[in-house]
């Protein structure tokens, strides 16, 4: 088939399939035994998509949409089939926000470098995983209000919202934890969870702790830092590296479950040397993958 005639078909969006039979008595006697029960077909983009759009397809999470056909008729979704987390066709969706805006940078690194990059660099790592779980991902280069965040998640289907985090120290410690080499880094660095103690507390220190120990066999270290400013009122000590946090405005505003992750400390030398390795950054998404796919079969 010529070239032309190929990409004219790569045009077009359903798969039909037309029978032809020149004999209708022949026909007759074919169907006599009875409708057909059920046809299945799967209209995958990538069978009929040049290359850029199947990447496209990819980038954005789109997924093949598949339909049961009954009585050679009758369409119906297979969202009405037994739900199994492992099914693609019924993934649950997980919605991943960097934390801040490009215009409100967050921390700055020990190099200079702003939070926010750090924090998209995570997110992105969601882009090309191969997991069971849809992931929605949000850029702090897309500048989202954190005053939007809460009510888009709601909006989205997601049933976790995780923002990613890279931390700081208070101004007072920041000369110590910036020339304190590796033992700064155990003292002032490290991950931290930080959840609601009062929006669906239960289910997030379920995540808090499946991710946490995950970052520990991971060979990262839980942050004792922030232990240290357990007031009862701004922040509390859940469990080691996870901290209740009543007054931060996505966790006072949850309408789902979430948690904020702080993968590490950007002002301590040695932790941002280790933040940039790819290796650290897959497996902070590898583990929170993993953590709530468990929390999802549950």
């Amino acid at each position: 088939m010529e070239k032309k005639q190929l990409n004219k078909l790569s045009g077009i969006g359903d798969l039909t399939v037309s029978l032809y039979m020149r004999n209708q008595k022949q026909a007759g006697r074919f169907f006599d035994m009875g409708k057909v029960a059920a046809m299945l077909y799967i209209i995958s983009p990538g069978s009929c998509l040049s290359q850029d759009n199947e990447k496209l397809e990819q980038e954005n999470g789109r997924y093949s949409t598949v339909y049961a056909v009954q009585d050679a008729t009758e369409k119906k979704s297979v969202a009405e089939a037994p739900h199994s987390l492992y099914d693609l066709r019924e993934k649950q969706k997980v919605i991943v926000f960097s934390g801040h805006e490009q215009n409100n940078g967050g921390a700055v690194s020990t190099t200079g470098v702003k939070e926010y990059v750090y924090n998209d660099v995570i997110v992105a790592q969601f882009r090309g995983l191969e997991s069971p779980l849809e992931y929605i991902m949000h850029f702090a280069t897309e500048n989202i209000n954190i005053k939007q965040r809460p009510e888009l998640a709601e909006q989205s289907g997601a049933k976790v919202y995780v923002e990613i985090h890279h931390d700081s120290v208070n101004e007072k410690d920041l000369s110590h934890a910036k020339a304190a080499g590796s033992e700064g880094q155990r003292r002032y660095g490290g991950f931290s969870l930080h959840i609601s103690p009062q929006w669906f507390y239960e289910e997030t220190n379920t995540i808090a702790m499946g991710m946490r120990d995950c970052f520990e066999n991971a060979g990262l270290n839980p942050n004792s830092y922030h232990a240290q400013e357990d007031t009862g009122a701004r922040m509390q000590v859940a469990e080691e590296g996870v901290y209740t946090r009543p007054g931060l405005y996505i966790l006072r505003n949850a309408r789902i479950p979430t948690i904020i992750v702080e993968a590490g400390s950007i002002v301590i030398p040695s932790e941002e040397m280790q933040m940039r390795k790819k290796e650290t950054q897959e497996s902070i998404v590898q583990c929170i993958d993993a953590t709530l796919i468990r929390y999802f079969e549950k």
